[in-house]
């Protein structure tokens, strides 16, 4: 009898190891919280009819990347978006090991730093239509914003705000760096 309830606690013990998640236990300090993952489909040249017909607001820019967001296997996530659609962060350039936060540095602010999102967000706090989107455990959200060539040397990425609905601050995440290249067909 004592036999069985040993086999029986260790029975159990084992079953919540093997379904633990070894992020989330105590004694790994620095280690992040899944969030998720963001990629880059596809950099391509846009044909001129869908240049001529897509909105742009980037003279030159005659590209489309495609990102995709996947939210993790075991969790849901939010995703901060501007009107509620594409995804909100920063721009990045890299040339070699420098890196540049562009459009969102002021006068005597160190380029290679993020600003953050509590900049970002009180500056999108005026418009009335940015939210946070729940994404789902398992769901995946694509987008494509427009780009102009890439500098000579030079790689891009951007940047997107996520967290769980319970952490106090969103983290950053940012996609893998890609080029735009002004030949590309």
């Amino acid at each position: 009898m004592a036999t069985n309830r040993i086999k029986a606690v260790a029975l159990l013990l084992c079953g919540l190891l093997l379904t633990a998640n070894p992020r989330d236990s105590v004694g790994q300090p620095g280690e992040r919280k899944d969030l998720g993952t963001l990629r880059v489909l596809s950099v391509r040249k846009m044909s001129n009819e869908e240049y001529k017909n897509r909105v742009t607001d980037q003279i030159g820019a005659e590209y489309s990347v495609r990102f995709r967001f996947e939210a993790p296997a075991d969790h849901a996530v939010l995703v901060y978006a501007m009107n509620c659609g594409e995804p909100a962060g920063y721009a990045l350039t890299r040339r070699g090991k420098e890196v540049r936060w562009s459009f969102a540095i002021r006068p005597g602010e160190d380029p290679s730093k993020s600003p953050g999102f509590k900049r970002f967000g009180a500056e999108l706090l005026t418009e009335r239509d940015a939210c946070w989107i729940r994404m789902y455990p398992l769901s995946a959200y694509e987008w494509e914003t427009e780009e102009e060539p890439t500098a000579s040397g030079a790689e891009i990425a951007q940047s997107i705000f996520v967290k769980r609905r319970t952490d106090p601050e969103p983290t950053e995440l940012i996609s893998p760096w890609y080029t735009v290249p002004a030949t590309q067909q």
